[in-house]
């Protein structure tokens, strides 16, 4: 008897149903990105000439393992395509008819493999943001994530227990666990546990699992170049710059962003070369919050758009579902989704114009997600009202949500599950200030305030995150506090100042923008958010 298979089978028995499901809705996913990059699934393969075959195999692989690889899976543990071309796809050359046979065979147990052991590792607290990168994508069914906290709950102490042999069952799991059946090959599993250093591949890793709150945790100087011997020194009058305009509203400028004056961009070493060649090479790979990003640093950096809009139009029909914008053209649509579109349309000027939209059931659908509000989805309700934001500002009359504001203001915001202050203070503020720009939260601002002074006092994790320190100001900007003077602001800005480099060439190889869909969409958001500071 092995209590551990013990208790997979009991999970994969009591959660069989939504697992189907589960693997179905990813299934779809990784379909539809294979035949976005131009695979006939349904095509003979023993049509095809051999280095035909060979090179739309290696396709729907790399494909397969970039999506793999967006949901947070480091690239360091995936097959390589030679690896799979070579002792899998020969060894079953007979099997296969047909692309769509070579996915179900064998790419489906792959994928399934990956997916079961982020399963595994959510209800282990190993990791949970893979599973959440997934619930973004609408991979998740309803109601899965709740069985799933329970399934947690249930099984606590016996699986904080065994926390080593689960981990050693995940190095080893594709060894023992037939994915495409549900089922244990053999019961009798040896845990051979893995050494306790911390490599360079773990700390990849740890950065790879990365989506919103732990950006650039890689050692720094292998991605930066030195510290600018002429950083902005908090003894001159610049140090004022990010808190200087009075009047200011950051979140208006979502539909259309400002030009930094030459002298603050001058700051910003950007190697745009660099980032013309990644939008040339692979602009057709780009999602939403990609081209989002792209346009809006261009145009705040007065550069010219790298993307006329009619391509930026056709790339974009990929991500529309029913006239919604979404994850993918077969995706239920989404606020997050949602928000990305409409701001990068604003952007443009087409969002009054474009055929590929409906004004109409977009806002339907955002008044829908806020029947059964919930304060404490702070990420979620910033999109939804930052979307609603948008169409108002295009000449949408959208219904006035100050009913929101009570349960927002009422809501204690470190309630949240894994509470971090830099990145959930912010969507909390903004959507505060959303609903109703003018209002002044000074009960709020000095608990806020306190609550990110004692963060950084009391954990080193937000240093070397550019993106976060950028949220830790605008939070504090949008509470209208000057905090300038305090030793712990004034050194993360002092790092932050130090590290405006972005698409150079010293980068560390192994875990590049130039060859990482990940890194590329890490290096993009720092950029954006930083250069939101100096609007």
């Amino acid at each position: 008897m092995n209590p551990l298979v013990d208790l997979i089978e009991k999970f994969i028995q009591e959660n069989k149903n939504e697992i189907l499901q589960y693997f179905s809705k990813c299934h779809s996913y990784f379909i539809d990105l294979i035949t976005s990059k131009g695979v006939k699934i349904n095509s003979n393969i023993n049509k095809d000439a051999k280095e035909r075959t060979k090179s739309v195999l290696f396709s729907m692989i790399n494909t397969s393992n970039s999506g793999l690889n967006t949901i947070g899976l480091s690239s360091q543990i995936l097959k390589a395509p030679n690896e799979i071309y070579e002792y899998i796809y020969y060894k079953n050359l007979k099997n296969y008819n047909t692309y769509l046979d070579f996915f179900n065979l064998y790419l489906k147990g792959y994928i399934n493999n990956y997916l079961l052991i982020i399963l595994i590792e959510f209800i282990s607290d190993i990791d949970r943001k893979k599973l959440e990168n997934l619930d973004l994508f609408d991979l998740i069914p309803q109601g899965f994530f709740k069985r799933l906290q329970n399934f947690k709950d249930n099984n606590y102490q016996f699986i904080r227990g065994n926390i080593d042999n689960i981990k050693a069952l995940i190095n080893q799991f594709e060894v023992y666990f037939d994915t495409l059946n549900l089922a244990f090959k053999e019961r009798n599993v040896r845990f051979v546990k893995e050494k306790e250093t911390l490599t360079e591949t773990d700390i990849l890793r740890k950065l790879q699992l990365a989506k919103e709150d732990n950006l650039g945790v890689l050692q720094l100087q292998e991605v930066f170049p030195p510290k600018n011997e002429n950083k902005l020194s908090f003894d001159t009058p610049s140090k004022s710059e990010i808190y200087e305009q009075k009047e200011f509203f950051l979140l208006d400028h979502f539909e259309n962003f400002p030009k930094l004056r030459y002298d603050i961009t001058n700051r910003f070493h950007v190697n745009f070369e660099n980032l013309n060649n990644i939008v040339n090479e692979n602009y057709k790979n780009f999602d939403l919050e990609e081209i989002f990003y792209l346009i809006s640093i261009f145009k705040i950096m007065n550069r010219e758009l790298p993307l006329n809009t009619n391509l930026i139009e056709y790339i974009t029909k990929d991500f529309i579902n029913g006239k919604i914008f979404s994850t993918g053209k077969y995706h239920i649509p989404n606020p997050i989704s949602i928000m990305y579109g409409l701001a990068l349309f604003s952007q443009l000027g087409i969002i009054n114009k474009s055929e590929l939209i409906d004004i109409l059931d977009i806002e339907m659908n955002l008044e829908k997600e806020l029947i059964n509000f919930n304060p404490k989805n702070s990420y979620l309700n910033f999109h939804t009202l930052m979307s609603l934001k948008l169409l108002q500002r295009s000449g949408g009359i959208i219904k006035k949500k100050d009913n929101l504001l009570k349960p927002l203001l009422s809501f204690n915001i470190e309630r949240v599950e894994k509470f971090a202050p830099y990145r959930d203070l912010f969507y909390h503020v903004a959507s505060i200030k959303l609903i109703d720009p003018s209002l002044e939260i000074n009960l709020e601002s000095e608990k806020y305030y306190k609550i990110l002074k004692n963060y950084y006092q009391s954990t080193s994790s937000i240093n070397n995150c550019l993106t976060n320190i950028a949220r830790t100001f605008l939070t504090l900007r949008m509470l209208d506090l000057t905090i300038l003077e305090d030793q712990i602001f004034k050194s993360q800005y002092n790092y932050l100042i130090d590290h405006l480099f972005f698409f150079n060439d010293n980068i560390n190889n192994r875990f590049s923008w130039k060859s990482n869909n990940l890194a590329l969409k890490i290096e993009l958001r720092m950029l954006f958010w930083t250069l939101l500071l100096f609007i």
